[in-house]
């Protein structure tokens, strides 16, 4: 599998963690139940939400809107699952897809998920432009100066009659009576 693959997998699996995971435990929290079904299809979902982002640098709206798309879809699949949980065990609870609590719970959980991915996104760009840097420092030190360095045409020796100062060694000597 190639590298890149390898990088947007990872990147798609800690977004679908994120959903996944923050939408669990706040239904978990809030008195319904989370079935490993319901948690493996959010997280299903998740990966199929964040696997076509994750091919470059995302800004926050980005993260914020998928994030929020991923939100409504793990609500509903754990509101259903816990109305069919529900049903089935007769116990007569309320339904947990109503209220305005639990839309503000929903923008709180997907705004402050979205910073965290943010900077982790931020973090992980940053890294990645300095290894790519120090590949091509890295080459650039060990095959450019191999290249420039190669023997050039040596020059004659010379005679100590003919020796040049070295304050005159870079002069061009051009005029004066030609040599017999």
């Amino acid at each position: 599998m190639p590298a890149d693959m390898m990088v947007r997998l990872a990147r798609s699996a800690v977004f679908a963690v994120g959903c996944a995971g923050l939408a669990s435990a706040a239904h978990l929290l809030a008195g319904g139940m989370v079935t490993a079904q319901t948690f493996a299809a959010a997280l299903a979902v998740g990966l199929v939400i964040g696997f076509p982002a994750t091919g470059r640098e995302r800004p926050f709206a980005v993260i914020m809107t998928l994030l929020a798309a991923g939100q409504v879809v793990s609500h509903l699949l754990f509101t259903s699952a816990y109305r069919d949980l529900v049903l089935d065990a007769h116990t007569g609870h309320g339904d947990l897809s109503q209220g305005v609590g639990m839309v503000l719970v929903h923008a709180v959980a997907t705004l402050l998920t979205a910073w965290w991915l943010d900077r982790g996104e931020v973090a992980l760009w940053a890294l990645l432009r300095q290894v790519a840097a120090h590949v091509v420092w890295y080459v650039y030190r060990h095959t450019v100066p191999v290249v420039w360095a190669q023997p050039g045409p040596v020059a004659p020796e010379r005679t100590p009659a003919e020796a040049v100062p070295l304050w005159l060694s870079h002069a061009v000597v051009r005029r004066g009576p030609p040599h017999a």
